[in-house]
C-alpha cells in the first residue's frame, strides 16, 4: 500500500492543480448545504474531499488483488449479530447505505461478513464494457449485482428457491423525478430514491442502516442499526425519513468523506411540491393499501 498511497498523494496534487474534478459540482453542493461557511472554509473542505477521493482511488486499485482475509481486516462490520439474528429467523434484509467512506470495500466485503447472500441493486452504467468490468470486480467475493430495472424478478426467484439475501442499496443516488420522495435534507427540500422503502413493503424485509467511519488510512468500520424489523407496519415515508436523518447525521460528523462530486441535487424543488407529495403518497396507498 505505501506505493499506492504515493500514487494517491500524486493524484491528490493533480486534483488540486491541473484537474479539479467536478469542482463546480462540489462547490454548488457545499453552497447549498453549508451556506454559513466562508469561501475559504469551503475550499478547505473541498481539499479534504479531494484527498479522500485520491485515497479511494488507491484503495480501488488495491481492491483488484487484495486477499479476502486482508480485506476483512480493512473493512469490518462491527455488529453482524444483527444480521445473524435475522438469518436465524429465516429473514432476508435490506441494507440502506450511501456513497460515504469506502463504499467499494463495503460492496466487496459484504458477502464475506454477512450470512445472507449479498445482492447489490444499482443503475447500470451507460458504457456496457465498463459496467461489466466494474460489476465483475464487485462480484468477485460473492456479491450479485442486479439492475434496478429488473430487481423484482431476481429477488422473487431467489425467495422461491429459499435463499436469504442482504440487499444493498446505496440510496443517496439522485432518483428519477417521477418516482422521487421529497423531504428535508440540510433544511432544504430534496428528492430521494424511494427504492429501499418500496422494496421493504413489497417483500416484507427488515431494513438496516450501515454507518461507516474511517479508522485510519485504508481502514474502515461499519456499524449496523435497525431502521425497522417490521416494515409493513410502518406508515408511509417513515423508513425513508429515518434513513435520510441517519445519513445526514453521519455526513455532518465528517463531511469530507461523502461523495460531494455526485449531482445529488439535480432536481429543482417543484412549485407544486404539496401536490407532488400527495400523488406519491396516494400511489403508495394504492399499491400497499395503507392509510
Amino acid at each position: 500500500m505505501p506505493i499506492l498511497y504515493g500514487i494517491s498523494d500524486f493524484f491528490y496534487l493533480i486534483l488540486l492543480t491541473f484537474f479539479p474534478y467536478r469542482k463546480e459540482v462540489i462547490i454548488r453542493n457545499l453552497d447549498r448545504c453549508y451556506p454559513e461557511l466562508s469561501k475559504k472554509e469551503k475550499r478547505k473542505l473541498m481539499r479534504k474531499n479531494y484527498f479522500h477521493l485520491s485515497n479511494i482511488l488507491a484503495e480501488g486499485i488495491k481492491n483488484l488483488s487484495i486477499s479476502k482475509n486482508r480485506l476483512q481486516k480493512r473493512f469490518v462490520i462491527d455488529n453482524v449479530e444483527i444480521f445473524d439474528k435475522f438469518f436465524e429467523e429465516g429473514k432476508s434484509v435490506i441494507i440502506a447505505s450511501s456513497h460515504y467512506s469506502n463504499w467499494e470495500y463495503l460492496i466487496t466485503v459484504q458477502n464475506l461478513a454477512i450470512k445472507q447472500r449479498a445482492i447489490g441493486i444499482g443503475k447500470p452504467l451507460s458504457k456496457k464494457f465498463m459496467n461489466r468490468k466494474i460489476n465483475a470486480l464487485r462480484e468477485r467475493n460473492g456479491m450479485k449485482v442486479v439492475s434496478a430495472k429488473n430487481y423484482k424478478e431476481e429477488i422473487t426467484r431467489r425467495m422461491e428457491e429459499g435463499e436469504l439475501m442482504a440487499i444493498l442499496a446505496l440510496a443517496d443516488q439522485a432518483p428519477s423525478r417521477k418516482n422521487a420522495y421529497w423531504t428535508k435534507f440540510y433544511d432544504k427540500e430534496t428528492s430521494w430514491t424511494f427504492g429501499p422503502e418500496y422494496m421493504a413493503h413489497q417483500f416484507d424485509f427488515p431494513v438496516v442502516f450501515l454507518k461507516t467511519k474511517r479508522i485510519k488510512r485504508g481502514y474502515y468500520s461499519s456499524e449496523a442499526s435497525i431502521i425497522t424489523a417490521e416494515p409493513t407496519k410502518e406508515p408511509y415515508g417513515s423508513i425513508t425519513e429515518t434513513y435520510v436523518g441517519l445519513m445526514e447525521q453521519q455526513i455532518k460528523e465528517k463531511p469530507e468523506y461523502w461523495l460531494w462530486t455526485h449531482k445529488r441535487f439535480r432536481h429543482e424543488t417543484p412549485e407544486n411540491l404539496d401536490e407532488v407529495k400527495q400523488k406519491h403518497r396516494e400511489h403508495f396507498y394504492k399499491r400497499f393499501g395503507k392509510i
